[in-house]
């Protein structure tokens, strides 16, 4: 059985973007290529092998030309579709392409896409091992004495004018909040050790690009690794099973809810803290119902179990 990744060897190599430095986050692609072939499957890249020869194909996202060559593939060849994008990417035509019927499967993190060849996953975060071996630290502070003008802060935030979704809105309050001197803004491309956030701040302030189902990203789970609780704005449900007691929410992107969700962080900071010890120690498992989801699905295809038909595509709640 061969599997056909669309991705060159580059893609393969990637790292996802992290404002940790040196934290060594590792591919997903590469991950999930390792554990097919633990399956027992041969793996090769479309540079090694064309999607004419595979057994399987699998595309990693989807655009215009590449959906057009999933098209023009033989009906024998089966493929699937990992849709891993951004939900900034996309729009009806995008959402059209999921709904073919050339996918034997559609593989997404995100839940607002609905249908009986469509099957969720969590974002993957795939982190070394000794991550997850980190001692414990102590909280920097005696909690008592943590107050609303010692508690420092800092967002993370791309320095680039992106207008796409809440990122105009997001950057404004940080900017906003960073001249009024509650948190320190860090843009661009710059990066941190671990040891300097858990040294210099006490939380993040975290929010997402946009607000849909399924979408927590490495912007929090970030935050959990450096050891501090995030003030989070998000997929408060998926975000609260994937990392639990870990953050307090923010409601809207105001000031004064931003006062009153640090107040809260402060009032309950102790349990923050030790249950970012407790999820951290499970971070190297962030990224497994990634690899069980993808790798049962192709399974499933090996055994015919999914099988060719119409089906159709709707937006969920």
């Amino acid at each position: 059985m061969t599997v056909c990744s669309l991705a060159n060897q580059d893609d393969l190599d990637s790292k996802s973007e992290t404002y940790l430095a040196h934290q060594k986050e590792l591919s997903p692609l590469n991950q999930l290529k390792s554990r097919w072939q633990d399956l027992g499957f041969h793996v090769l890249t479309r540079q090694q092998l064309s999607f004419e020869q595979t057994d399987i194909a699998v595309f990693w996202n989807i655009d215009k030309s590449s959906y057009k060559e999933c098209l023009s593939l033989p009906e024998q060849v089966p493929c699937l579709l990992i849709f891993n994008q951004s939900p900034l990417v996309g729009g009806y035509k995008k959402l059209k392409a999921l709904s073919s019927k050339r996918w034997l499967a559609v593989l997404t993190w995100n839940r607002s896409f609905q249908a009986d060849h469509i099957f969720h996953y969590d974002i993957p975060f795939f982190y070394e091992k000794s991550v997850s071996e980190k001692k414990a630290s102590e909280s920097l502070v005696d909690s008592l004495s943590l107050t609303e003008n010692s508690a420092r802060g800092v967002a993370f935030r791309n320095a680039q004018n992106d207008t796409r979704g809440l990122i105009p809105k997001v950057n404004s309050l940080c900017r906003e909040l960073a001249n009024s001197g509650y948190i320190d803004l860090v843009e661009g491309r710059e990066v941190l050790s671990q040891r300097e956030i858990e040294k210099k701040y006490h939380y993040s302030l975290v929010a997402e690009d946009a607000l849909c189902p399924g979408y927590v990203t490495q912007k929090l789970a970030d935050s959990i690794i450096a050891g501090i609780p995030a003030i989070y704005l998000g997929d408060f449900t998926t975000a609260e099973r994937r990392f639990p007691g870990c953050f307090v929410r923010l409601k809207d992107l105001s000031v004064d809810s931003f006062m009153q969700a640090k107040q809260e962080l402060l009032e309950s900071y102790d349990n923050l803290h030790q249950n970012i010890v407790s999820v951290r120690q499970e971070s190297h498992t962030w990224g497994q119902n990634f690899l069980e989801v993808v790798a049962k699905a192709v399974i499933d295809v090996k055994k015919q179990k999914i099988p060719i038909g119409g089906r159709s595509i709707c937006r969920g709640n």
